[in-house]
């Protein structure tokens, strides 16, 4: 079963998954300090957590040659998600990890939307600089 954030807590989630995108590493430093204090104690939440905090990590070390999030790109993201949602689903995991791998899956997802929000500003951009 997947839990549910409070009404709270969604739009902060979006903003965290939005700077670690634009990786804005203070800003999601602090939403992840408010996200935090309003995360309801459970095994599922702090896997999430973790998992959030990790992502923020994995960018920090920004030369760190085994984290795929700075690897990442269109092509393996679909794959990526489907082992995640997998595992998000699978019983066998405890509900620390299942928040954990449930954690990645919305990130894949938000990436995904945000790139193709972001493929026609780009293509106009790069069309703008041809025409020079």
């Amino acid at each position: 079963m997947r839990e549910r954030f409070s009404r709270k807590i969604l739009p902060l989630r979006a903003q965290c998954f939005h700077f670690l995108v634009e990786k804005d590493l203070p800003k999601v430093e602090r939403i992840l300090e408010r996200i935090k204090v309003d995360l309801k104690k459970s095994d599922w939440n702090q896997g999430y957590f973790n998992a959030l905090s990790g992502m923020l990590s994995a960018l920090r070390s920004d030369g760190e040659q085994y984290s795929f999030i700075l690897k990442m790109d269109a092509e393996n993201i679909g794959g990526l998600k489907k082992g995640f949602l997998d595992n998000s689903k699978d019983f066998l995991y405890t509900d620390f990890d299942r928040g954990f791998f449930s954690a990645w899956v919305d990130y894949l997802n938000f990436r995904e939307n945000f790139s193709s929000l972001n493929t026609p500003k780009d293509q106009e951009k790069t069309y703008a600089e041809e025409s020079k």
